[in-house]
């Protein structure tokens, strides 16, 4: 659901983009394709959008301003996402920085490589996530791209689904009124997000991510004593994953008020980054049969579900939090 891809800057030249009518147009329809639900590797540390920016500001002022406008948008969705410093200096040619995209390839996958025929034909060497420039649009990768998927709800699909979207993620919110972290079935998807959440490849992001359950799941009743048992509980169950993948957790408890006539029902998988609206639940078991469908959440979907679990502009009851991490004393 979320795609990382890597652009060879020649696509950005003016001898690409000059050489036929529609080089500007494809060019836009991949930067705003990647803007909907895909990734965009800022290789060399950053210094690949700087070397490209470059190039940018020589293309025709419509073109010019179009280009920006989607790196502008890219940059504020987080999803130009930074990859390690070249060892050596940095890439002068457009092949340097075609065997820099496959350095990166080689520690974890890209989903495609877009770069122009000629780079193509000058590297002899065949890779699967090739795709060429004037074809993209039409390709089996870019057209396999998908918005909606339906998973079995086992650790494994959950594992495979998560990782591109919790690589380079800082902030995960799992909103679920029914997550309980008593219950080894929650404690799974749990595990795997904690273990998932930073792991780039190279120097790990520490994050935070945040839980938000309903009191009583959503049955008007509580089901342990006092919001300390179920906070104890949290802490208990939270420890080892935060000794291990360093994650700072928030936990808060919500209820309907009475004023507000919806419930919290509906269940999502956020980032910084990204959002997925999940249909069924997001507890997963080894042997799970069941299935459940995940589905891209646009932008303006995404913040009203952060601002409905705001303590500040929630029109919930909000019941408490604890936070816990290294260093809390909770």
């Amino acid at each position: 659901m979320l795609y990382e891809f890597s652009i060879t800057p020649e696509l950005f030249d003016t001898s690409i983009m000059g050489a036929d009518k529609s080089s500007g147009v494809i060019l836009v329809q991949i930067l705003r394709g990647i803007e909907k639900n895909g990734l965009l590797a800022n290789l060399n540390k950053d210094k690949w959008q700087l070397h490209v920016k470059k190039r940018v500001e020589k293309l025709e002022p419509a073109l010019r301003d179009r280009v920006l406008t989607c790196f502008s948008k890219l940059y504020d969705q987080h999803r130009m996402v930074r990859h390690p410093k070249c060892v050596d200096s940095n890439p002068s040619t457009d092949k340097g920085w075609l065997n820099l995209a496959l350095d990166s390839h080689e520690r974890i996958p890209f989903y495609a490589i877009i770069l122009s025929q000629a780079l193509i034909d000058s590297c002899n060497r065949e890779c699967n996530v090739f795709i060429e420039f004037f074809n993209s649009l039409d390709s089996e990768k870019w057209m396999g791209r998908r918005e909606t998927l339906s998973l079995i709800k086992s650790p494994d699909n959950y594992s495979s689904i998560l990782a591109p979207v919790l690589r380079h993620a800082r902030s995960l919110v799992l909103i679920d009124p029914h997550l309980d972290l008593r219950k080894q079935r929650f404690y799974n998807t749990i595990k795997i997000c904690s273990n998932m959440l930073g792991q780039r490849g190279h120097n790990r992001l520490s994050g935070r991510v945040d839980i938000h359950v309903a009191e009583g799941e959503g049955k008007g009743k509580k089901d342990y004593e006092t919001e300390e048992d179920f906070f104890d509980t949290c802490k208990q169950r939270l420890q080892p994953l935060i000794k291990q993948d360093g994650h700072r957790f928030r936990v808060f408890i919500w209820k309907r008020k009475d004023s507000y006539s919806e419930s919290m029902h509906d269940r999502y998988i956020i980032t910084d980054q990204f959002g997925i609206s999940v249909s069924y639940g997001l507890d997963c078991t080894p042997k799970s049969s069941d299935r459940t469908r995940w589905g891209f959440l646009p932008e303006e979907d995404r913040d009203e579900q952060l601002s409905l679990h705001n303590p500040s502009t929630s029109p919930f009851d909000f019941v408490g939090s604890r936070e816990f991490s290294d260093n809390s004393n909770e």
